[in-house]
């Protein structure tokens, strides 16, 4: 019997609540680099309106690229994922969705595999989903296609799926979605303001992913 539907749901900033972490990871590698940080309600402004993290520090290039390497491998630090919190109602949206007639994907970009296991078993996610697809360390990509391997690498699971829906707070997940003609859904809550995601044009805008409920 083929599944009803199947959903693919981004990690970070759709279930999870990552602002005090990407903060805290740009503050370190600023230290880290003898730069002054940005207060966090500023800095936060400007990555939800999709400014490049570039253009946020406008370092040179010689310390940009110190800073980001830094920065981005501080945020798998174990330290820094205990800032990770589920945004409420997410458990609740999950227990509904994982029922014999769905299949439910997480999605994510992490390089540590060990590590967000670790963590979804912290955070009692672990159990909802029935795959996890991670890049391979030697073909991860920072960019959509990357996803789309990740997601179209499961193919031959979801194929057959009659509703195929894409969840996240990114325009990575919208554009994603709509090259596999999956229904789209896009929240407001994580890494992007409404009005850039609005630009994108997703099926559904939602203020989080627990008012996914409201549309099922």
């Amino acid at each position: 019997m083929n599944k009803l539907a199947c959903y693919f749901f981004d990690f970070d900033g759709t279930l999870i609540n990552i602002k005090n972490k990407v903060y805290k990871a740009h503050v370190n590698s600023c230290i880290r680099n003898n730069q002054k940080p940005f207060k966090k309600e500023t800095y936060w402004r400007l990555k939800r309106n999709r400014t490049p993290e570039e253009e946020i520090v406008n370092f040179s290039p010689n310390i940009f690229k110190k800073y980001n390497a830094f920065r981005i491998e501080n945020l798998e630090d174990e330290t820094s994922l205990e800032l990770d919190t589920v945004y409420p109602g997410v458990k609740e949206l999950l227990k509904k969705l994982n029922n014999e007639n769905t299949i439910l994907f997480l999605i994510t970009r992490r390089k540590y595999t060990d590590r967000l296991k670790e963590e979804l078993t912290r955070l009692n996610l672990l159990n909802y989903f029935q795959y996890i697809l991670t890049p391979s360390p030697k073909k991860s990509k920072e960019n959509i296609n990357g996803k789309m391997m990740l997601i179209q690498s499961k193919k031959y699971i979801y194929k057959d799926c009659k509703e195929k829906v894409i969840i996240g707070d990114t325009e990575d997940e919208i554009e994603c979605g709509k090259m596999l003609s999956f229904k789209t859904v896009g929240v407001t809550n994580g890494m992007r303001n409404p009005e850039t995601l609005r630009k994108f044009n997703p099926d559904y805008l939602l203020n989080s992913a627990k008012d996914l409920i409201k549309i099922l």
